[in-house]
């Protein structure tokens, strides 16, 4: 029969049912591979992280350099800086001496007797381009043999004085300084000091003394002085300098 043939047909005369087939991966079908280990087994990440740190290893690098660089710019400036502080020092040391009163004696001590009495007689003169303020002489004579260090020592001595009535800071109005104010070129009113009230001295005579101011800046200075005359003792005749004269501070 017809069914019985048709049933008991070989496979190839019947038609051919397609067979299920397994899905396509796009990504595969597109040529694109997937993320995963390198042939090396080196992550995405870990080149992330790799790269990084190159990157902050370049920055700390970076940054010491420009440490270094800052230091020896500091150095620099801090030496530039003192070198200017110096030249500055060097600049009101320069202005204070050229500006400042220098005191001394006007030329040499004289002897002289204006009365019964034998006296050292000179002139304090200012020498400089400033009022000496407060300014004191305090001073002596000493009979020969006088030796350096006794010379040196009453003047010392004599500076002392001076500084008690001097002060050592300026006062408004003259208020607890004394002395008397000095100004350029102009001698001081005559000092006497006298030597002997008898006879004239038969030794050789010092003066010993100091003198004791002030500057404009309210700063302390002396003039310490040594000077000596006869034997013979004669009115009129001058002192000379004796022990290296005058010095001045």
């Amino acid at each position: 029969m017809n069914d019985g043939e048709n049933s008991n047909a070989s496979p190839e005369a019947r038609p051919n049912d397609p067979s299920p087939q397994s899905p396509v991966d796009n990504g595969t079908a597109l040529g694109q591979k997937e993320t995963g280990p390198s042939n090396n087994g080196e992550t995405e990440t870990e080149r992330l992280l790799r790269g990084t740190r190159t990157i902050e290893r370049l920055q700390f690098g970076a940054n010491a350099t420009l440490a270094v660089i800052g230091v020896i710019a500091l150095c620099i400036y801090g030496g530039q800086l003192a070198v200017m502080r110096g030249q500055l020092a060097e600049m009101k040391k320069t202005t204070v001496i050229a500006q400042r009163p220098w005191l001394g004696i006007d030329g040499n001590a004289t002897l002289e007797k204006p009365d019964h009495r034998w006296v050292a007689k000179f002139k304090i003169r200012n020498y400089g381009l400033s009022p000496g303020l407060h300014s004191v002489f305090a001073g002596e004579t000493a009979n020969h043999p006088l030796t350096a260090d006794i010379a040196k020592l009453k003047i010392e001595e004599a500076c002392s004085r001076g500084e008690a009535l001097t002060g050592t800071e300026l006062y408004p109005n003259n208020s607890q300084g004394h002395g008397y104010t000095i100004f350029p070129g102009a001698p001081s009113q005559t000092e006497n000091i006298t030597i002997s009230a008898g006879p004239a001295p038969e030794t050789a005579v010092a003066l010993l003394g100091c003198m004791t101011y002030l500057d404009q800046f309210g700063t302390l200075h002396h003039t310490r002085f040594c000077q000596v005359v006869g034997p013979p003792s004669t009115q009129g005749t001058e002192f000379q300098p004796c022990f290296g004269g005058p010095n001045a501070d």
